[in-house]
């Protein structure tokens, strides 16, 4: 952020505060589950702002919600799998073939498969 304060414009560095703003709230909100889910959803919004307005800043296409939710996608389905409640066994890496259904709103697996 300091580095930011000497070079970028004012409307970068308002979404840069405000950002901020949004993730100490998260911190303080900790403890308070219902407070938690607000604070992180506010923090979230406010980071795409930011991150749309530095795009638009520095000359690039704005980073879409199909964007996100692809790159969210492919993050989720590098990760091992747990397993599901009440089953004991250890989780297993997965590919992209363990994907079964995916959600439409938020883009990821809802629930996975194991292919051997």
């Amino acid at each position: 952020m300091s580095r930011l304060r000497l070079v970028a414009p004012t409307n970068v560095l308002d979404a840069a505060s405000r950002v901020t703003i949004a993730l100490n709230a998260t911190a303080l909100y900790t403890t308070e589950p219902v407070a938690q889910q607000v604070a992180r959803k506010a923090a979230g919004e406010e980071l795409t702002k930011f991150t749309n307005i530095f795009r638009a800043e520095v000359g690039k296409d704005q980073y879409t919600d199909a964007a996100q939710r692809e790159a969210a996608l492919k993050h989720i389905l590098a990760l091992p799998v747990a397993p599901t409640k009440g089953v004991s066994t250890p989780a297993k890496p997965r590919s992209s073939r363990g994907c079964v259904t995916v959600s439409p709103q938020a883009g990821i697996c809802e629930s996975f498969k194991y292919t051997d």
